[in-house]
């Protein structure tokens, strides 16, 4: 299994267990279950996501694009179901683990 795909799979894992405790999101008044919402990114070709700044699709390595900024278009491309498209975004990341502004991937460190 490539890097990207065992990152994806577990964040799939992850974004499924938190629909099983929508209870505990909702009473800590942050719900991580609601899909984000849509931007041009899923119209971008593969590899490049939407940057505001810009206005226009980027790589999605550009160096204009931080990893959070990554860590969402990776969740707006899981959600939109391009998985391999997410892949690659999530390879552009420089700590996808940590991307995510802190909520790790199940059994990270």
């Amino acid at each position: 299994m490539s890097r990207n795909t065992f990152y994806l799979a577990r964040f799939v894992a992850a974004l499924s267990l938190t629909v099983l405790t929508v209870p505990v999101a909702l009473a800590a008044g942050d719900d991580v279950t609601t899909p984000p919402p849509p931007t041009p990114t899923v119209r971008c070709p593969a590899g490049q996501i939407h940057d505001q700044k810009a206005g226009k699709c980027v790589p999605a390595k550009s160096s204009s694009l931080t990893d959070q900024e990554r860590y969402q278009a990776v969740r707006e491309l899981a959600y939109a179901q391009q998985y391999a498209a997410a892949a690659q975004v999530l390879d552009a990341m420089s700590d996808p683990a940590r991307a995510s502004g802190g909520v790790l991937p199940l059994g990270a460190d």
